[in-house]
């Protein structure tokens, strides 16, 4: 858990900060990651569903003018495919608490944005505070969406046996 949440991390820095250059080592982690997991097949399925959602989302905030990127963030699709590779692991908590997926969506998950913005990897067509409101908004359903994929029985192979 510990070493997928600063996996995480350090992906999450250096996609923000170096970009589109730092892909190649991103995909070094991710494979790392794969390689460390029990269920290799399930992960793999859970990341590729979130990823390719939350991408679509952002998007999706892109074509909206809500994100502005001064170059075509290849980078974003790793970005998610980290982010994916907690679901089951450092964020499982998420799934346990009830509201716990409320909460981070609404208010936590905005910062990381937030935070990308002040590094220079995007910039904001809204408002510093709309841009955070709309993005607890989307947050606040896709967290629950992202924890009712990593939990759904077709997800995962060892479960369907059953």
């Amino acid at each position: 858990m510990i070493i997928n949440a600063l996996l995480f991390n350090a992906l999450w820095l250096g996609l923000v900060v170096i970009g589109n250059a730092f892909i190649p080592l991103a995909i070094i982690g991710l494979c790392f990651h794969l390689c460390i997991v029990n269920n290799t097949l399930h992960e793999a399925k859970v990341m590729a569903a979130v990823a390719g959602i939350g991408l679509l989302a952002d998007v999706l905030l892109t074509f909206a003018g809500v994100f502005e990127f001064t170059a075509t963030p290849y980078w974003l699709l790793f970005l998610w495919l980290a982010f994916a590779s907690t679901i089951n692991h450092s964020l499982k908590w998420v799934a346990r608490l009830p509201y716990a997926a409320h909460i981070s969506g609404l208010l936590f998950a905005p910062l990381s944005y937030l935070a990308a913005e002040r590094l220079g990897a995007v910039s904001f067509g809204l408002s510093t505070l709309s841009t955070y409101l709309l993005l607890g908004v989307v947050w606040l359903l896709l967290l629950n969406v992202f924890v009712l994929i990593s939990t759904a029985r077709r997800f995962n192979y060892a479960k369907s046996l059953q």
